[in-house]
């Protein structure tokens, strides 16, 4: 090929790579397409005759921009970092739901509605039922432990440790998780 083509080539190519960065981020794939553009001046500068000579201007090129200027850039070019708090439960806690099967403090089978579905649920104590409403206070995978709201509900006796919400029993009992 002669250069004026290979001039086109690496600069279209260049261009394409760096366009790219848009589809897929990280700044390498920028700086990929820097040095093909750069190396298309190259050509077109006289300075690059041949492929060889061009693949390996562009291998150097892309080395010194991937390690040296993206580190540059970095410092003038701040990533988001930050720590969050991960566990999307510890926003819900202490919100009412709706009792749709009655509750039991031993078994999961029951049920309640809250943010447009029915979930399990397990009483911390006592049977709550049907038409109840509930304060969530802790999640066990996919059933929620649930509290009584309201003083009309009567509450059975608890016979186990069933009462103590799960987070009071991991704190306590941090060697079973």
């Amino acid at each position: 090929m002669d250069p004026s083509t290979l001039t086109y080539v690496w600069l279209i190519a260049g261009i394409l790579l760096a366009v790219s960065e848009l589809f897929i981020p990280g700044g390498v794939v920028f700086f990929l397409g820097l040095s093909a553009t750069l190396v298309s001046g190259g050509f077109a500068l006289g300075i690059v005759e041949s492929l060889a000579p061009a693949f390996a201007l562009w291998f150097a090129l892309s080395l010194a921009l991937v390690f040296g200027a993206r580190r540059f850039l970095r410092k003038y070019f701040k990533s988001a970092q930050g720590v969050a708090i991960t566990d999307e439960d510890t926003t819900v806690f202490g919100r009412i739901a709706d009792v749709v099967d009655t509750i039991e403090s031993g078994s999961d089978s029951g049920r309640v509605r809250f943010q447009g579905t029915t979930w399990s649920a397990r009483a911390i104590k006592g049977t709550i039922p049907a038409g109840s409403q509930v304060r969530l206070v802790d999640r066990d995978n996919l059933c929620w432990i649930v509290e009584p709201i309201g003083s009309d509900l009567e509450l059975s006796p608890v016979k186990d440790n069933a009462a103590t919400p799960l987070t009071a029993q991991r704190e306590r009992h941090p060697e079973k998780n």
